[in-house]
């Protein structure tokens, strides 16, 4: 039986590397159009498929997972709201429904028998592999964007893909700039946990990292991933000076601390803006020079009607979205609309509303996870999602601020984490959905948390 857990222990890590690497390939676009994504794909599943039933076997110690629970009821919505809109189709949201469940049975529940330090370990080598292909994709953005590059191509099945320096922004290796940007201020943050833990000259490593995802974070000129990264970095160097061993901090200083953190995250972000206009000056005629040959629209317009956009409305079109995202889940409170099946169901219910009636096209993404769950699974979901985050927060609450010296750090750079991932889903489809890095940070580092948690809770009591 000890070696049987011994197994599953390294089946479990191994899992949640491959499923990093098919995160990372969905939203990069060369593996994402290549015959690596597929293989992925068979990989995850197969190895997930096995790992499930291990991990029945031993049902007992992960059951008790806080939150475990409301997280099965919510996956129980998920099918009822795509039973119930079965007349639009059922495939593919059957598809996401297995997605979900390995989500919550391979990523967020963890064995409550294991150590903290076995799990603390398990996470050391998932941020490093993050840390890894972080310093890989910013180096190679950062080279498409010193040359200038962009590239556009469509897949067999008919996607745009796009890679380099598009629209006054760096997608660089990501699909999408956003979700490339929210995963780079988390590594930034787990450089910066790592730099202050580790006292030896590869340190800096850490460093190089942070500096070299910053730059992408930069460039990408995504709001939701600096706004992330602003809150990350104040919540840490706050956790940082108060996770100290007991008496060498006081709340006075922390406050300081934060404060001073704040002001220069401020004063960060500002200049930003003009490293990105004098970029901006430089690129400019080199990309209207190639695109005269190309007979194409020049960037400077592309350019200008973004910041037009975003003049006019600063939510670039959200509020509008999340407008009719209320409109189309008044048509089916109760059990919602079905993830895949939104759309179907809009255009029979709701002809007129802006998600499938604007000039960028049809969304069946609101950009608010929220809202995308109030839609998809109605009422039922959503008021089970508010109740497992409830939960998890309540539970870890009161032992989390106990936890001190290296145990301190390791929960507050996992809370740090996963906060930064919660802001995004404000404005994102982010979490679930999705196979994107955010999800595997999300469900990975809150059941890394979570388990911290009980372990010291336990701890507590036997010293009582």
């Amino acid at each position: 039986m000890k070696n049987f857990s011994r197994y599953l222990e390294k089946g479990e890590i191994v899992f949640k590397v491959l499923y990093f690497l098919l995160a990372a390939g969905t939203f990069c676009p060369f593996i994402y159009d290549s015959s690596l994504q597929p293989m992925l794909v068979k990989l995850v599943l197969g190895l997930g498929m096995v790992l499930l039933l291990c991990k029945a076997v031993h049902w007992k110690s992960y059951i008790r997972m806080p939150g475990i629970w409301l997280f099965i009821f919510f996956t129980l919505s998920f099918l009822f709201s795509t039973v119930m809109n079965r007349e639009y189709g059922m495939t593919e949201n059957l598809k996401w429904l297995i997605w979900l469940i390995i989500q919550i049975g391979l990523l967020y529940a963890c064995n409550l028998n294991r150590t903290e330090k076995s799990y603390q370990k398990e996470f050391h080598i998932l941020a490093h592999v993050m840390l890894g292909y972080c310093l890989v994709a910013s180096i190679v953005s950062i080279v498409q964007l010193a040359l200038v590059y962009s590239v556009k191509w469509k897949t067999g099945a008919g996607e745009l893909m796009m890679s380099g320096y598009h629209w006054g922004r760096l997608w660089g290796i990501y699909s999408d700039p956003n979700y490339g940007g929210v995963f780079h201020a988390v590594c930034i943050v787990l450089a910066l946990y790592f730099f202050l833990q580790i006292k030896k000259w590869w340190r800096w490593f850490y460093a190089l990292t942070g500096v070299l995802a910053y730059a992408y974070l930069l460039f990408s000129d995504s709001r939701t991933a600096e706004i992330g990264l602003y809150a990350g970095l104040i919540l840490f160097t706050a956790l940082y000076q108060l996770k100290q061993k007991k008496g060498t901090v006081k709340w006075k200083r922390m406050l300081t601390v934060v404060i001073i953190a704040a002001l220069s995250a401020g004063i960060i972000f500002g200049g930003a803006s003009v490293v990105k206009q004098k970029y901006y000056q430089y690129a400019s005629p080199i990309i209207k020079a190639r695109q005269t040959q190309q007979n194409v629209t020049n960037v400077q317009g592309q350019k200008s009607e973004r910041q037009s956009n975003l003049e006019k409305d600063i939510s670039n079109g959200r509020i509008s979205l999340w407008q009719s995202g209320i409109e189309i889940w008044k048509t089916s409170p109760i059990y919602g609309t079905g993830y895949v099946t939104v759309v179907d169901y809009a255009k029979e219910h709701v002809k007129d509303t802006y998600a499938i009636n604007n000039s960028q096209g049809t969304y069946n993404n609101l950009h608010n996870q929220f809202i995308n769950v109030l839609v998809y699974q109605g009422v039922i979901g959503f008021v089970i999602l508010l109740a497992a985050i409830v939960r998890i927060f309540t539970y870890i609450w009161k032992i989390f601020w106990k936890s001190e010296g290296e145990e301190g750090m390791y929960q507050s750079v996992l809370l740090c984490g996963v906060c930064i991932i919660g802001i995004a889903m404000l404005f994102l489809l982010e979490g679930f959905y999705t196979n994107s890095l955010g999800a595997m940070i999300l469900w990975c580092f809150s059941g890394y948390l979570v388990h911290g948690v009980s372990q010291k809770k336990k701890e507590i009591k036997g010293h009582e």
